[in-house]
């Protein structure tokens, strides 16, 4: 999920990619059928979570300078 497919103020989450690895590295493309392409509600909770989660990634990729590939991504990618 890139963090950019996230509403916050309607707290909704747009799902219309997905990433794939491949040996010739990390590829978005689009979702396999049509209905997997939606929006999400977001509940409260969730919505807190993944606030917290995106400013302890932002510190992360302080502290990781240059080796940090962000995509927009809400999970870590390390360059090899």
């Amino acid at each position: 999920m890139r963090w950019s497919a996230i509403d916050w103020k309607r707290k909704q989450l747009s799902i219309v990619e997905s990433l794939e690895q491949t040996r010739g590295g990390l590829h978005f493309k689009a979702p396999k059928t049509a209905s997997s392409r939606r929006t999400v509600s977001m509940t409260p909770l969730l919505a807190e979570i993944l606030n917290r989660h995106r400013i302890n990634q932002s510190k992360r990729r302080l502290n990781l300078g240059p080796d940090y590939l962000s995509l927009d991504l809400s999970r870590r990618l390390r360059r090899w």
